[in-house]
């Protein structure tokens, strides 16, 4: 039987002809896309408890708000505004208001 479709983009982005259940591989990423939810966690990662923090491709980098806007409360509206700075300092694509992450990412990336 043939790979299914995950398995297909899987193979595609090791760069190897066939994966199987079961295996690990190391892919590249086309993009990755980070929303509101956790993304202010990620950042304070970063700045916090990385020894020598760097992005590798900014070019490959999406940061959405979408879940929680507009800001319902002051805390939301302080992780809104961690992303909206990370972005802007380090040159990441970033959306707010412009609709479902997932189908930003489908209309804009892919």
């Amino acid at each position: 039987m043939g790979m299914t479709i995950a398995e297909k983009i899987i193979a595609r982005a090791a760069g190897v002809e066939e994966v199987k259940p079961g295996q690990i591989h190391t892919v590249e990423l086309d993009y990755l896309m980070s929303n509101d939810g956790t993304t202010h966690l990620t950042i304070d990662m970063y700045n916090n408890k990385l020894k020598n923090p760097r992005i590798a491709d900014k070019d490959k980098i999406v940061f959405i708000v979408d879940h929680n806007i507009p800001a319902e409360n002051p805390k939301t509206a302080a992780v809104h505004k961690k992303m909206r700075e990370f972005a802007r300092e380090n040159g990441i694509k970033f959306f707010e208001g412009n609709g479902v992450c997932h189908q930003i990412m489908f209309e804009k990336f892919c």
